[in-house]
């Protein structure tokens, strides 16, 4: 497996990793107006700006598994394709995320959607607030932010 910054014209591959997880995973936490929300939310014209930005990485091996994209001290954007999950792609994904910030801040952040809670759970983040959005339809879409208090790293 390798890490690597992702490349502008890969964007729209992160796109459909992207959109693809969220239809497969999403709809069993979410309802249909939230699951559209957060597809309209991860829109190709935001996953450029990221990657011109130089903030989205990618794991591969023959073709590009999962994403995840670093604001500061904020991981965003982790997914890693339906059909690659249980692999231990994610874990890689989010181990590199904390080494990354960790060298120049001492907490992380991250928005933790319904399906990836208990995950940031377990690696010893801690709910610091919970949000709700009305989306379509009288639909709503509750997330949490989550933190967690790492040793700094060169």
């Amino acid at each position: 497996m390798k890490i690597r910054l992702a490349l502008l014209n890969e964007a729209p591959m992160i796109k459909a990793l992207v959109h693809e997880t969220i239809k497969h995973i999403y709809p069993h936490y979410y309802p249909e107006g939230a699951v559209d929300f957060f597809l309209a939310y991860h829109s190709i014209k935001t996953i450029e700006k990221d990657i011109e930005l130089e903030q989205v990485f990618v794991i591969e091996e023959a073709a590009i598994l999962g994403t995840v994209t670093l604001k500061g001290i904020e991981i965003c954007r982790l997914f890693v394709a339906p059909d690659c999950q249980g692999q231990g792609h994610g874990r890689a994904l989010l181990d590199f995320s904390e080494r990354m910030i960790s060298k120049n801040s001492d907490a992380i952040r991250l928005d933790a959607s319904l399906p990836s809670k208990r995950i940031y759970l377990n690696r010893g983040y801690h709910e610091v607030a919970s949000h709700c959005l009305a989306a379509k339809d009288g639909d709503f879409l509750c997330y949490d932010v989550m933190e967690k208090t790492i040793a700094l790293h060169d």
